[in-house]
Formats: structure tokens, C-alpha cells, sequence
């Protein structure tokens, strides 16, 4: 009888934690991959100025040719009006 109250009581403690364990995931992002965090900041003034170099510290260099072709890229599309802008 003895083994049976333990038994029950571990299945109950180990489901119970299972539970938390499912209901209690929830997503978490980071401040940084929002667009009021400090990456998305750093890019619009990057935009604003022409210049790349303050959004490079964002970036793995092996990305970093990726990066400047892409900000070339979208300061060109960019240069063509307001509209183009948003």
C-alpha cells in the first residue's frame, strides 16, 4: 500500500510538471528582434544618414557583403520618393 501512495504521488508531481511544462510555454522574443528594439533603431538611422557603419555591429562578418548589397540596395529604392519609403 505503501508503494502504491508513492507511486501516485510521483505520477501526480511528474504530470503536474509536465503540465506547467506545456501550458506555460509561451514565446519569448527578445527586445532585440522587435521594431522598437535597438537592431531596427540603429538600421532606420543607418537609412536616415546613408551610412552602414553603425548597423555592422548587428552583424556576423560573414554576413557583412550580404548586408551591404541589401542596404545598397534599399538606399536606391528608397532614393526614389517618399512612397518608396515606407
Amino acid at each position: 500500500m505503501m508503494k502504491m501512495n508513492y507511486l501516485f504521488r510521483m505520477v501526480v508531481v511528474f504530470s503536474g510538471i509536465g503540465l506547467l511544462c506545456v501550458v506555460g510555454n509561451k514565446n519569448a522574443f527578445a527586445h532585440c528582434d522587435t521594431l522598437d528594439g535597438p537592431v531596427a533603431q540603429t538600421a532606420r538611422m543607418a537609412l536616415e544618414k546613408g551610412d552602414i557603419a553603425p548597423l555592422l555591429k548587428w552583424v556576423k562578418a560573414d554576413d557583412e557583403k550580404e548586408i551591404r548589397v541589401a542596404f545598397q540596395k534599399t538606399l536606391a529604392v528608397r532614393a526614389k520618393g517618399a512612397e518608396a519609403k515606407i
